[in-house]
């Protein structure tokens, strides 16, 4: 399903720490993601993207959302504690065998990710990334 880029929701406004008032539009407005992520940061930067988002900082916690309800895309971060975000996804794929899953990975570097990691998520995108670039690559991939 291609989601056109001119389904734009109404314009959000919000301050910034600095007080600074700034519009933001919500691309895809009617697409439901989730995205996981161990930096609160990067996870305040999803938020802002998507209108309608999930946000988690734990892989446990994220896998059994995925497993209860479905994604339009699923954004990953590779690196994780006691996991990577290829182990994420193949538990989330044992259990989802039956619907397509479209999973974007955007991570800091592949240094220690094989090309065959890599080649297992539907994109992937190396941080830092600015919003027309995570825009365009969900447009290419959906």
């Amino acid at each position: 399903m291609k989601y056109k880029q001119n389904n734009i929701s109404p314009k959000v406004t919000f301050k910034s720490n600095k007080g600074i008032i700034k519009q933001s539009q919500f691309l895809f407005s009617d697409l439901k993601v989730l995205a996981l992520d161990d930096n609160k940061l990067n996870l305040k930067y999803y938020g802002n993207l998507f209108k309608n988002v999930f946000l988690f900082s734990e892989p446990s916690m994220a896998i059994r959302e995925i497993k209860k309800n479905d994604y339009d895309i699923i954004i990953l971060e590779y690196f994780f504690q006691k996991c990577t975000g290829l182990d994420i996804l193949n538990e989330i794929q044992k259990e989802k065998t039956n619907k397509e899953l479209v999973s974007l990975l955007i991570t800091n570097s592949n240094l220690g990710i094989s090309y065959g990691a890599l080649n297992s998520f539907t994109s992937y995108l190396f941080k830092p990334v600015a919003p027309r670039e995570i825009y365009d690559e969900i447009n290419l991939i959906l």
